[in-house]
């Protein structure tokens, strides 16, 4: 199938079009150029509608269209649930404020949320029917992370008249296990049987100005990870790609350790990629890459972060409560950093609340107990955030706390301003606002996980490390192993370990 057969099938008058569009094969520029050319026919009051799960590709696609602003709405499918339980949010049983009430009740509100408003839209298809003349064409990108609710909703939206577009990947399917994820792997595969026309994209769009023989070895890996093979390096390898053979020798898990002589060829691609993504499967070696490098390269936090989010919805239910408060507080602060843990940190603080500060101490005590009396003082989001202020500074002064460290910087920066406004609701809307907007961008170099690198393009990548810990022979790891080789345009390193290599790569 080529790239004219996929613009002719988006732009016929058919209802349902399904694109399957490996990473890399000009996904988003054939779905910006069709919104484009759908906006000339818009009535009045009318916008196209692009629906994707994560905001770094919302991101991309203001970037594409920027100039489209008022006959275009850009938004992930939860902003999509958002807006619509907002506006019945009587009928649905919710208060006005969707998204303090999603704060409170923690990561699963969103997929409460998605069900409660497809339930809405299949049993009144006239509240279907409004958002569908708002909204006359949809384009749904990533539509394979689609939850069955979700996708319910956008079926509604088809079924009330508007021209829906579902942009796919399975092999980029990386965010489920389990029964979830098997019932999403069916649906995608109704959906391309039950739709009016099905097309796939083929073209290595993205590595044309990098390494075209890259590109090409991406999409041949594509395949032998979707039929059940392996990631071949037998051979010789194509232009941009290095495979490095080195054995990680921490003691602990998420810890990374090299040798000298296998550290030095890393630490040149390192030097000699002013672009570079180090990409790895789990956090916690995203935290020991970090430290290994000795903090230099900064880790990519995502779009999408839970730690503050959680201390707010905290701040909310146990305002009042010192003690509980401190215990968030130290929740957070371990999330986000080093340091805080509760021997060095969280049993003293929490001594200290529970006993009003009133014995007398010196050191470092006395310095958690001057943390302490701020949420004392304040017992609500006020002091929390006057408290993480105040650990600030003491991080900066005080040799009792020289080897605390913060790993998420944006995070921890954020959460010393939550005192600024009295109201919580206030804080919480602004905090919306702000990631709405989607301001953030990724370092020159940085550190993250395959999950949160998914979206996301640059000129050199490093997966590291390559092994049967991190890439056990699963489903989901040959997804996630795809989605990692498919980042980086021009040089991808492969850091491969000697003793136990991942069985997805035949060596």
């Amino acid at each position: 199938m080529s790239d004219a057969s996929v613009a002719e099938a988006l732009r016929s008058d058919v209802q349902r079009v399904v694109v399957e569009a490996p990473a890399g094969t000009g996904k988003t520029h054939q779905a910006a150029s069709y919104a484009r050319d759908a906006t000339t026919g818009l009535g009045k009051g009318q916008r196209v509608l692009i629906l994707a799960h994560t905001h770094s590709a919302c991101d991309v696609f203001s970037s594409r269209t920027a100039d489209l602003e008022g006959r275009l709405r850009i938004g992930t499918i939860d902003s999509l649930v958002a807006m619509i339980a907002k506006v019945y949010h009587r009928a649905l049983d919710l208060p006005a404020d969707i998204h303090a009430w999603s704060i409170d009740r923690g990561p699963d509100s969103y997929a409460d949320l998605a069900q409660r408003v497809q339930l809405l839209l299949v049993r009144s298809p006239s509240v279907a029917g409004a958002v569908a003349e708002r909204h006359p064409i949809v384009i749904c990108d990533e539509h394979q992370d689609a939850s069955s609710d979700q996708h319910t909703i956008v079926e509604t939206l088809a079924q009330a008249s508007a021209k829906v577009r579902f942009f796919g990947d399975p092999m980029q399917a990386i965010f489920n296990t389990g029964l979830e994820r098997e019932t999403q792997e069916l649906q995608w595969r109704e959906l391309a049987v039950t739709a009016n026309a099905f097309e796939r994209l083929d073209t290595a769009h993205r590595w044309a100005s990098g390494s075209p023989s890259l590109g090409a070895w991406v999409l041949e890996q594509r395949e032998h990870l979707r039929t059940g093979g392996r990631v071949d390096l037998r051979h010789r390898l194509p232009i941009g790609l290095h495979l490095l053979r080195a054995d990680n020798r921490a003691p602990r898990f998420g810890g990374f350790q090299l040798s000298p002589a296998e550290r030095r060829p890393l630490d040149a691609l390192v030097r000699n990629s002013p672009n570079l993504l180090v990409l790895t499967a789990h956090n916690q070696t995203v935290f020991g890459l970090n430290a290994f490098w000795g903090t230099r390269i900064p880790i990519w936090e995502g779009y999408t972060r839970s730690a503050l989010g959680d201390l707010l919805a905290a701040c909310r239910i146990r305002s009042g409560d010192p003690v509980g408060l401190g215990r968030s507080m130290c929740i957070f602060l371990e999330a986000i950093g080093k340091g805080f843990s509760a021997t060095s940190f969280g049993n003293r603080l929490t001594q200290e609340l529970e006993t009003n500060c009133v014995r007398p101490c010196r050191g470092k005590p006395a310095e958690i107990q001057s943390v302490a009396r701020l949420i004392i003082r304040q017992p609500s989001h006020i002091g929390v955030g006057e408290a993480i202020d105040r650990v600030h500074h003491l991080m900066n002064a005080s040799e009792h706390f020289r080897e605390a460290r913060v790993d998420l910087r944006k995070e921890f920066a954020e959460a010393r301003r939550i005192h600024s406004h009295p109201d919580i609701s206030t804080v919480l809307a602004g905090l919306s606002h702000q990631r709405g907007r989607r301001t953030d961008r990724v370092p020159s170099q940085s550190i993250s996980t395959i999950h949160k690198s998914k979206g996301l393009e640059c000129d050199g990548a490093i997966l590291i490390p390559c092994d049967a810990n991190s890439l056990a022979p699963n489903q989901k790891n040959r997804c996630l192993l795809y989605v990692a080789l498919s980042r980086s345009c021009k040089r991808l390193a492969l850091v491969v370990p000697e003793g136990n290599p991942s069985p997805l790569f035949q060596l």
